[in-house]
């Protein structure tokens, strides 16, 4: 679970993982992370991952964010990998070698 705990100046936000506690200060971070984030409309942790994209999207961050049918199980995740790996590797590169296939 993510919970947006406060707002941090400069443009950070705390938040609180379900391994702990982080602070991220997106205008500090000299290679700023593309994120990737997909979520089913019926998984119970919905509302959690609108609020982080919402707090994301206010940060200088390049976020993708999809959301649809779906529910916190791997029938939704088997569909959206497909996303991912296209998102990962967007000129038609492909994963042999990348990840030991």
């Amino acid at each position: 679970m993510v919970k947006v705990l406060r707002p941090l100046a400069r443009g950070g936000v705390v938040l609180a993982l379900a391994a702990g506690c982080c602070t991220v200060r997106a205008h500090e971070l000299p290679v700023k992370p593309r994120l990737y984030q997909c979520c089913g409309t019926e998984d119970f942790l919905y509302a959690d991952n609108v609020r982080f994209r919402d707090v994301v999207r206010k940060l200088p961050l390049d976020l993708t964010y999809e959301e649809g049918p779906g529910e916190h199980a791997w029938a939704y995740w088997d569909k959206m990998i497909q996303n991912v790996l296209k998102w990962m590797l967007p000129n038609g590169k492909n994963l042999k070698g990348l990840i030991g296939i």
